[in-house]
């Protein structure tokens, strides 16, 4: 199972960046374009939405798992120390938490907002800046 759980946190993640790609462009080629919102920008942002998720919960049940020892047994002092453990324990866990939150903020004020404007400017906004997010701590050397 926990094979599974890895090699889905694996492989999600490229579908993740695609979605997500996929909608902040669209959008912002629509945009460009003056276009009126139709079912793509919703359904990708839908997809991009439960990837993210799906990926946020692959991911915490990998870092209890795999690091839940290590990190008992090892003070915060000594985790803050080390660069690797740091950046695997702490910071790419809490800035994908983040992320996944702006998605979720952006389809929220997506599906809310009066006006395709107001609904691009959401998606652009948010769905980009946890795009951004998402790109500055997402392992490259393990994902390729």
């Amino acid at each position: 199972m926990f094979t599974g759980i890895t090699h889905s946190h694996h492989y999600i993640a490229y579908l993740l960046l695609l979605t997500a790609i996929s909608t902040v462009a669209y959008a912002i080629y629509a945009r460009m374009n003056n276009q009126s919102i139709g079912a793509a920008e919703n359904k990708l942002s839908l997809i991009t939405m439960i990837l993210a998720h799906l990926q946020l919960l692959f991911g915490l049940i990998l870092l209890v798992k795999t690091y839940g020892d290590a990190t008992a047994a090892n003070s915060m002092s000594d985790i803050m120390k080390d660069a690797d453990l740091r950046r695997l324990v702490i910071e790419h866990p809490s800035t994908m938490i983040l992320s996944v939150l702006l998605f979720t903020l952006g389809r929220m004020k997506f599906k809310r907002a009066e006006g395709d404007n107001n609904k691009r400017k959401a998606l652009i906004r948010y769905m980009g800046l946890g795009l951004a997010l998402m790109l500055a701590v997402t392992p490259w050397d393990k994902l390729f």
